[in-house]
């Protein structure tokens, strides 16, 4: 349930930076995002299933040595994770603060560290770009879902699982229609939202689980 609520959230930030904008559709206010982190590195020191444990490197340039704080990064279907791989942000991203993981210790001892995300170090410059934002975040969260139930042991979970992940692909291929000039990306939006909100209505416990 946590992905859905964090998609949720950015899909409504995404799509309210409109109303934030200036009321000319050729110039947008751009703002920095203000949860991004103020590292770009990080370096692997324990993959887990669904993530891995990670090392803050203080110098992208130096990685060999990364000692910064540690952090839990959460798998993305796109992403390859395996013990000492270092992970850099692109240069339009940033790392960002998404709540928290526990972990437990081999000295028996639970940490609880920060669980990062990636976001847009900007707000969106057009509309145009917002609505490439959200319909790549929307192919993500659903990819996301597959990876997430791809090795569920639980054959109901998973049987579950599937059709909610079918479910989440369904109501992203209609999000912006293309050559559609007239299509408003906080309608698109809204019904997006609508539809995923219905999913997992439909699908109660593989929405919880995910």
């Amino acid at each position: 349930m946590k992905r859905i609520i964090f998609v949720l959230f950015t899909i409504i930030l995404s799509a309210c930076s409109l109303l934030s904008s200036n009321t000319d559709d050729t110039t947008w206010k751009v703002e920095k995002n203000e949860d991004c982190a103020d590292f770009t590195t990080i370096k692997v020191f324990q993959t887990l299933d669904n993530g891995a444990l990670a090392h803050v490197c203080n110098n992208s340039w130096n990685t060999e040595y990364c000692s910064g704080m540690v952090v839990f990064v959460m798998k993305q279907w796109d992403m390859k994770l395996w013990d000492e791989r270092v992970l850099t942000v692109p240069q339009d991203k940033c790392f960002t603060y998404d709540g928290t993981y526990k972990y437990e210790t081999k000295g028996k001892d639970v940490k609880t560290v920060p669980m990062l995300g990636l976001g847009y170090k900007y707000s969106p410059k057009s509309e145009e770009d917002a609505q490439t934002r959200l319909l790549t975040r929307s192919i993500d969260f659903y990819k996301n879902c597959q990876l997430n139930f791809a090795n569920e042991k639980d054959k109901t979970l998973k049987s579950e699982g599937d059709k909610l992940c079918s479910c989440l692909e369904k109501a992203s291929e209609n999000l912006f229609k293309q050559n559609d000039n007239d299509v408003d990306i906080l309608d698109s939006s809204v019904e997006y939202l609508s539809k995923v909100l219905e999913c997992s209505k439909k699908y109660p416990k593989a929405a919880k689980a995910y």
